[in-house]
């Protein structure tokens, strides 16, 4: 990629606010709505985060997503980058580095992928095992319930030599878990993030991530498809009533392509 000076990159973004401007009105609609769209993601985002934020620091965080991970990643790698015209394509090579390598660590045993409600080891090899090699960062993403454990992977991040303060995930369930064992109380302590408690719980603990995918891509067509506009919205929305924690539209959109590429596995067979 051809590295760009901010007076070149101020020049062409003026080129292509003048070939915006002479768009028809139905193309600067559609531009318009995919930027709407990925402000509400951030938005969702921030929420999510925001939410976990509080779980660890409560002390009794023990799992982390490997998507998660992985996104913390890219958006270091995003943040650190000196050029703009260069900052999404090293996100998105750090956040494809960092799952490539979080793969390997699972196929030899240096990490343990498990189960997000129960911490439970899971068969992850199908996932890790996959052809990414023209796969986009958002679907190289593993499904939401593939986490590992916060102590795990801190460790072995440390020994990779990757500085934790790219995941301020892991600081902060370490500092929770100090400060818990510094000044405990006599509150009934919360369950760990993933462990939710009566209806939500039993839920999830008797729905698969292919039921899940299912379900979640019956109710999309039900309500028009997820190219109908608020209908990825819609069904985190609903997800997040269901589970009874938050949930973005771009998890939504991972548990779709996930249930995509399982229903194209079937029919190659």
């Amino acid at each position: 990629m051809v590295k760009l000076s901010p007076e070149k990159q101020a020049e062409i973004d003026k080129i292509f606010s003048k070939i915006y401007v002479g768009l028809p009105p139905e193309a600067q609609a559609k531009i318009n709505q995919i930027r709407a769209e990925g402000i509400q993601e951030i938005e969702d985002g921030k929420i999510e985060f925001e939410a976990r934020i509080k779980q660890l620091k409560s002390g009794h965080f023990r799992l982390v997503p490997i998507a998660e991970l992985a996104w913390n990643a890219a958006f270091a790698a995003r943040k650190a980058e000196p050029l703009e015209s260069r900052k999404d394509l090293s996100a998105c090579e750090s956040g494809r580095a960092f799952i490539r390598a979080i793969k390997a660590a699972l196929l030899d045993g240096s990490l343990v992928a498990r189960e997000q409600g129960s911490g439970i080891p899971v068969n992850d090899r199908s996932w890790c095992l996959e052809n990414d090699d023209i796969t986009s960062l958002p679907a190289m993403m593993p499904h939401d319930r593939l986490m590992v454990r916060t102590d795990e992977v801190k460790a072995w991040l440390e020994k990779m030599g990757i500085a934790t303060d790219a995941f301020p995930l892991l600081n902060l369930a370490a500092e929770g878990l100090s400060l818990t064992q510094q000044a405990p109380t006599k509150a009934e302590p919360e369950e760990p993030v993933g462990e939710e408690s009566g209806a939500a719980h039993a839920r999830q603990a008797e729905e698969s991530p292919e039921e899940r995918g299912e379900r979640i891509y019956r109710r999309s067509q039900e309500l028009g498809g997820t190219r109908k506009k608020g209908v990825t919205r819609a069904l985190a929305q609903e997800e997040a009533v269901r589970n009874g924690k938050p949930c973005s539209e771009s998890n939504i959109k991972r548990i779709l392509a996930d249930h995509e590429r399982r229903q194209a596995g079937k029919t190659t067979i």
